[in-house]
């Protein structure tokens, strides 16, 4: 096999991983997404709030970002506020560690 062919090769591993790797992230965060609406430990008065919790995931260079954040106002207030009491960002996202770790693991030793 020549060096240009081998080059080709580990570009399209390369490309392989990382499509993987970012089905994996928009999967994660459409999860987290999910887990978070349904367990926000809030009374909902409008559901606004529950319905701005939004997961997302996209790469920043060479680093998959998956994101979990409110898009109302007074989201940094439901998450810092009452001692945490209505935090659900962190926890959420903690509850993935694992398994998004594994999924991972097995996509980068195939």
């Amino acid at each position: 096999m020549s060096l240009p062919e081998v080059l080709s090769n580990l570009d399209a591993w390369k490309e392989l991983k990382k499509a993987r790797i970012t089905a994996v992230g928009m999967n994660t965060a459409k999860e987290a997404e999910a887990k978070a609406k349904q367990d926000a430990p809030w009374q909902d008065r409008t559901g606004n709030a529950r319905q701005g919790l939004r997961g997302t995931s996209g790469w920043e260079g060479e680093t998959l970002k998956i994101r979990l954040s409110h898009s109302m106002e007074y989201g940094p207030y439901l998450e810092l506020c009452n001692d945490g009491k209505y935090a659900i960002l962190e926890k959420t996202l903690d509850s993935f560690r694992k398994d998004l770790h594994d999924n991972l693991k097995r996509i980068m030793e195939r």
